[in-house]
């Protein structure tokens, strides 16, 4: 097939015969060759950093994204989780929490964020663990009319963060809520 299956993912859906399936994605495969060699090209680690850093950068909006009263920014808060490989258990272990703590409306800090106001929706966020090391984003899409700018708002967003998290870890979590999301991430 050539590629190296790392590269790409495919997806079928249907109730066609998994042989005819397989047929017309070896036609198609087919004309790719492998290199001989593997590409020189290797993704760095990036190191842990003890202190936050906030980077501002201006994004693509069409013309009713930009026109006056729509949502004017967005503020996403990263935290990078790992410099070495995750352990099968630590994926699955923050596959489980991620679920948890964001992975429902009624989650405790997916609600929270919502119910502070810092935005009209939540966007991208919760555990990205598909590249080399993971991340927990948490991303709020402002809307009109804000009364906090853009630097109060990323200040707002670590602040119901960390406050609810802390209450999540003083009461801990059900052992319902646990046994639900082990079976929910077991399930995807």
């Amino acid at each position: 097939m050539g590629l190296p299956l790392s590269l790409f993912s495919l997806l079928c859906a249907g109730d066609d015969d998994p042989d005819y399936r397989l047929q017309l994605l070896d036609e198609y495969l087919s004309a790719f060759e492998a290199p001989s060699t593997p590409p020189a090209s290797a993704v760095a680690t990036q190191p842990l950093i003890q202190s936050p850093r906030k980077v501002v950068e201006p994004f693509p909006a069409s013309e009713s994204e930009a026109a006056v009263g729509a949502p004017s920014h967005m503020v996403m808060v990263n935290w990078l989780l790992n410099e070495e490989p995750l352990t099968a258990v630590d994926e699955l272990a923050l596959n489980v929490l991620d679920h948890l703590l964001m992975g429902t409306t009624t989650a405790p800090l997916y609600k929270a964020m919502l119910d502070s106001g810092l935005g009209a929706a939540l966007m991208g966020s919760g555990l990205s663990d598909e590249l080399k090391q993971a991340r927990a984003p948490v991303a709020v899409e402002s809307a009109g009319g804000e009364r906090l700018g853009v630097e109060a708002r990323g200040r707002g967003v670590v602040w119901v963060l960390w406050r609810r998290g802390a209450a999540v870890r003083r009461g801990g979590l059900s052992g319902v809520a646990i046994a639900h999301g082990v079976r929910r991430v077991g399930n995807m």
